[in-house]
């Protein structure tokens, strides 16, 4: 029997669900909680899964609500970037400021700050003053050499530290431990971006992982000073965190999701600990920052919303059988696949079986077992459909979540499908895809989710590099408000996703899902490689489980070998090899 025990990374994901519930963010000035106080942290492309790749102890904290005692932590790691610009810097570090999108400030793209409409949309440092004269305000910078002042306004304090972020930091921490400290404050590090830009943001290279831990790092000095003023007790702190965009290979600066899903930290005394509810922005938080000091923002026709109130409506379930419908873990020889869930829909082979095989060995996990092999060339279809799988796309919110294993040897050129209940030859067409080849607006090639919405078009997410060669995990995951999340884990052990709006998503097509195939069961191209491990959940899987399937399977160990693990707690388990006492049971010579 082999005991795993699951590391901080995995609790990122596990532990965010389980904390416990508090008041949420109210609109107040001075109360019982203190004199209010607020930091706004500004990072410059930092990916969403960089919470997790990383090494950020104080950004965990934060999240965790692990500051301070009686500090809370609200986390999203699928915020967004302003809808109406591209994911640039400029675009959306001025509505970090200010709280409403482009077509306010009129920012759309970099080194376009003179622009800014700050008269007509002041930023919330100037907001603030204008209700209080005597809050101190003040606005530090390290973004090159851009003397970058969004605010426009004297009043605040405004330091230009060009890459200095080490700097910049021990500034801000000595302007806390004296008598100038701001009351509020917004801190601009550039640093992930401009490593990203150099040697890439996804996949993500060790020097990006240095300048996202060394942000964190300098972060820490920042956090120790506030929590070591004298008047700290007395004090209620608003401390808030998101970037402007993430980025894909060395480039961001686009409508895509590798630019535009991001972090999102909220940490304070009357903030709900856990997950936020749908796509938090990152100009959600001026507008936190004035309902923190009780300001009244009925007239300032702000776009962005209150947030760290309001939890996710789902979350981690009990155990990872829960919600299991399919599973094929592709224990033994057969023609056919079997469904591992004692008495659930089977899978139906279609095509020409000498091109669908389970009874062939290739090392995945680093074992000599079955794993699936879909033959085959263009022309030739081959593939299998899961019995009863219509209906779960058919509700108003579908739950589900997908896992499975890949393996390719290149780039495919025709758009095969690996899973898909959607008509490929039909764009724009009801349903989903997962497919190999296809690119999204400036990716490259690779694998590639898209999905049919109410406009007749198709919306790609992605697109994750081609591991060409090696056993590659991915997971898909369709939540009840909305979110569909596309994740990759890769054979170095990094773990990444993005998530995209789902709100005009279309997943029901009356088609069954398809492995190999597209929707039709007879689509041209079919996926001619290699599949393992593969399971369906009728729910949404979280990040924590999704991260701890992948983190199994490179330790050799499959779903199955799971199910004793209690997700709400993160309690280490020992894996197991049989399946029957969580109820699930494998059936074998079952057709």
């Amino acid at each position: 029997m082999t005991i795993v025990r699951l590391g901080s990374v995995l609790r990122i994901g596990l532990a965010f669900a389980a904390l416990a519930a508090v008041s949420p963010v109210q609109a107040a000035g001075k109360s019982a909680a203190g004199k209010p106080k607020v930091l706004i942290i500004m990072w410059d492309g930092c990916r969403a899964d960089a919470i997790v790749n990383c090494n950020v102890p104080n950004l965990r904290k934060l999240a965790f609500g692990k500051w301070q005692p009686g500090y809370n932590g609200a986390w999203s790691l699928c915020g967004k970037s302003i809808d109406d610009a591209r994911g640039y810097s400029f675009a959306n570090h001025a509505s970090m400021l200010n709280g409403v999108m482009a077509a306010k400030h009129d920012v759309y793209f970099n080194h376009q700050h003179a622009r800014c409409r700050a008269k007509e949309w002041p930023s919330y440092l100037t907001r603030l003053m204008d209700a209080d004269p005597k809050i101190k305000t003040c606005f530090l910078y390290a973004c090159g050499p851009c003397d970058w002042n969004l605010c426009a306004d004297d009043r605040v304090h405004n330091k230009n530290f060009g890459l200095d972020c080490t700097g910049e930091c021990d500034y801000l921490a000595k302007l806390y431990a004296g008598p100038d400290a701001p009351d509020a404050a917004s801190l601009y590090m550039e640093h992930p971006d401009d490593v990203g830009h150099k040697k890439g943001y996804y996949p993500t290279s060790p020097e990006y992982i240095a300048a996202v831990e060394e942000n964190d790092r300098n972060l820490g000095k920042v956090l120790a000073a506030i929590a070591a003023r004298p008047t700290f007790k007395d004090e209620d702190w608003l401390i808030m965190m998101s970037t402007d965009h993430g980025g894909y290979h060395t480039m961001h600066g686009w409508r895509d999701t590798h630019s535009q899903t991001t972090p999102i930290i909220v940490a304070g005394k009357r903030v709900v600990n856990g997950q936020m509810a749908g796509f938090p922005r990152n100009m959600d938080m001026p507008t936190t920052a004035l309902a923190h000091f009780g300001i009244d923002m009925s007239a300032m026709n702000l776009d962005g919303r209150v947030i760290g109130g309001e939890l996710a409506s789902w979350g981690p379930a009990k155990s990872i059988d829960e919600g299991l419908a399919w599973y094929f873990p592709m224990l033994a020889k057969g023609k056919y696949l079997v469904n591992a869930v004692k008495d659930g829909p089977q899978a139906v082979n279609i095509g020409d079986e000498e091109y669908f095989n389970p009874n062939r060995l290739f090392s995945n996990f680093a074992t000599n077992k079955p794993c699936l092999w879909i033959g085959g060339c263009s022309g030739t279809v081959v593939g299998a459909y899961l019995e009863d799988s219509v209906d779960m796309f058919l509700t108003p919110k579908p739950s589900f979540a997908m896992t499975m294993w890949v393996r390719t040897s290149a780039d495919a050129n025709e758009e095969p499908c690996i899973v898909a209940n959607k008509d490929m030859s039909r764009p724009g067409s009801p349903g989903f895809a997962m497919t190999c080849g296809d690119h999204t607006e400036r990716t490259g090639p690779g694998i590639c989710l898209k999905f049919g919405t109410s406009k007749g078009e198709d919306v790609k997410i992605g697109t994750f590099d081609v591991e060409k060669g090696k056993w590659t995990f991915y997971a898909i995951v369709f939540t009840p408000e909305k979110q569909i999340w596309f994740y990759q884990g890769r054979s170095d052990g990094k773990f990444h996703w993005v998530c995209e709006r789902g709100g005009n998503a279309l997943l029901a097509s009356g088609l069954p899902l398809h492995l190999g195939q597209d929707g039709t069961g007879a689509y041209k191209y079919n996926y001619s490689q290699f599949l393992d491990d593969i399971a369906v959940w009728k729910r949404p899987l979280s990040i924590g489980e999704v991260k701890l399937i992948f983190d199994a399977g490179r330790k050799k160990k499959q779903v199955k070998d799971l199910l004793k693990i209690d997700l709400k707690t993160g309690a280490d388990a020992d894996f197991i090899d049989t399946t029957e006492k969580a109820g699930i049971g494998i059936e074998k010579g079952k057709k």
